[in-house]
């Protein structure tokens, strides 16, 4: 049918606002990517300490060290940085793309099944929620939308008939590069399978069967080299951070797993009551559903409370609740992805950057609730009731943006910056191969140092038997340390352990101290 003057121009508006909308995201996040000069202590501890670290090995031409995910991020991060020469910038840089990808993609992906207000208002409140991770070295953001992109392919082939099968094929390569990013990929086979086999147009069964099948086998592609090699060179193709979190979950003494916690059950410094997660499982199935249910029972409140802020939690519900009722199959399919995920990421403990694919979802759900075919007649009914419902939506959209955009720049003012000059000084002191004890990688790997765990230790004697003990030549402490190390304050005060160590640098604006152990001293064994 012939497109009218009237829809080529409502086409047209449409794809200014897209782009005006996109842009004015593009260059918010840049601007704080600018700005954006060293990691924080927080999720950018596993850039320093585990993927920068990779990148620079596999640069060198070693091989990789970190097993808890697959290599994807590495090997996105391994050009980029070639490019730009820092493996930080490259980190921003991907960071930065994945963001936009995001939004491109859920837009795309939202107007094919729900049209193009909704989809806007999806994305308005998707670039808001994660402008916080659109400039960060972290592998959560660039998931994120290696899951989108893969949905979106996905769609295509239930929607193309002509090339379906080269969708189909592509779709299946993405979702498994994507769980080479983060296991959790596996929630595109889940989804994926799910909607092949049971939404598919197909008539005939086998058809199905077969289609699912090559996914299967395009998904596996990418990720079977990998396990390969993890099964001959490493002896073992389990995750032992996924391990270790499970176990601290479900029968260690349980709780949020940080930092400190992770590093002393790496260290064997708590008592577990089995010695795996398949060993718990065994013996007691009836406390892991009970303790399962309650986390995907209380973390529904908790993800939103972490994305959406009153009243928009209550509108995506409602939004949601209205698409389960009223949308069509193919509506409904894109949410089996996020429910899996979500599902999956509910095994552990909460950290919301975990379920960072939920995040266009559940901004779909404030998209429906103001504009799905259902629910405008009701909002359009008089002038009055218009206007209530735009002022609504301006109120909950600030409310949203006025949030992220604090978090985002809280981000940029808790940069260790302090830690920059501190690493040219030392560099001048230490050769590549010393180590440093820290409780955090970002010194020891700007200062191009070997890193060590600072553990939880009683008094300085043992600090200086840990190094001797493990050959450590550096020790940093500070303000941050002593926070977690308060039993080791007198490192505060360089003439409190004159006897053992040398301060080596000194800074006083931020009170940190990076100490030399000294050597061919007596008085401790």
């Amino acid at each position: 049918m012939m497109m009218t003057e009237s829809q080529n121009i409502l086409k047209s508006r449409g794809t200014r606002t897209v782009i005006v909308l996109l842009l004015f995201y593009a260059v918010l996040a840049g601007r704080f990517a600018i700005l954006h000069q060293i990691g924080t202590y927080g999720v950018e501890t596993d850039f320093y300490g585990l993927y920068a670290p990779d990148v620079l090995r596999l640069l060198n031409g070693e091989a990789v060290q970190e097993r808890d995910h697959g290599p994807g991020y590495t090997l996105l991060a391994l050009p980029v940085t070639a490019m730009l020469g820092d493996v930080f910038s490259a980190a921003k840089l991907l960071s930065y793309l994945s963001y936009l990808i995001t939004l491109i993609f859920s837009f795309l992906l939202f107007r094919l099944l729900l049209g193009r207000e909704t989809a806007l208002a999806a994305v308005l409140f998707t670039g808001s929620i994660l402008l916080p991770y659109s400039f960060i070295a972290t592998i959560d953001i660039v998931f994120t939308a290696f899951c989108i992109l893969s949905i979106w392919v996905l769609l295509k082939y239930f929607t193309d008939q002509k090339r379906r099968f080269l969708f189909l094929a592509i779709a299946g390569v993405l979702s498994g590069f994507t769980t080479l990013i983060r296991y959790n990929g596996l929630l595109l086979l889940i989804g994926g399978l799910f909607g092949i086999l049971i939404l598919n147009g197909e008539k005939q069964l086998w058809n199905r069967i077969r289609h699912a099948v090559v996914y299967a086998i395009f998904f596996f592609l990418p990720i079977l080299p990998w396990e390969v090699w993890l099964a001959t060179v490493e002896k073992n193709v389990s995750s032992p951070g996924l391990s270790q979190a499970l176990a601290w979950e479900y029968y260690g003494p349980g709780g949020r797993f940080d930092g400190d916690q992770r590093m002393a059950v790496v260290e064997n410094r708590v008592d577990l009551r089995y010695s795996s997660f398949g060993e718990y499982l065994r013996h007691e199935p009836f406390h892991f559903i009970l303790h399962y249910g309650k986390n995907v029972l209380t973390y529904i409140s908790d993800l939103y409370d972490a994305f959406l802020p009153f009243p928009a939690a209550h509108l995506s519900f409602v939004g949601l609740f209205v698409l389960l009722l009223a949308g069509s199959k193919w509506a409904i399919f894109p949410l089996a992805f996020p429910l899996v995920g979500y599902l999956g990421a509910a095994l552990v403990h909460f950290y919301s950057r975990y379920f960072l694919i939920t995040v266009p979802f559940l901004a779909l759900g404030v998209g429906i609730f103001f504009f799905h075919d259902r629910l405008k007649p009701l909002w359009n009914t008089n002038r009055l009731s218009r206007w209530m419902v735009f002022g609504l939506f301006v109120l909950t959209f600030a409310n949203v943006f006025r949030i992220n955009f604090v978090k985002a720049r809280e981000t940029i003012r808790a940069e260790p910056l302090h830690l920059v000059h501190i690493a040219q000084e030392l560099k001048e002191k230490a050769g590549k191969d010393d180590i440093l004890l820290s409780r955090k990688p970002h010194l020891a790997f700007l200062a191009g140092l070997r890193y060590r765990y600072f553990p939880p230790l009683k008094d300085v004697e043992s600090v200086v038997r840990f190094m001797r003990r493990e050959n450590i030549r550096f020790l940093l402490y500070g303000d941050v340390e002593a926070s977690f190390r308060k039993e080791l304050r007198d490192f505060m005060t360089p003439d409190s352990v004159r006897i053992f160590f040398w301060p080596v640098v000194i800074d006083s604006a931020s009170k940190t101290i990076v100490y030399q152990l000294k050597e061919d001293i007596g008085g401790v064994q």
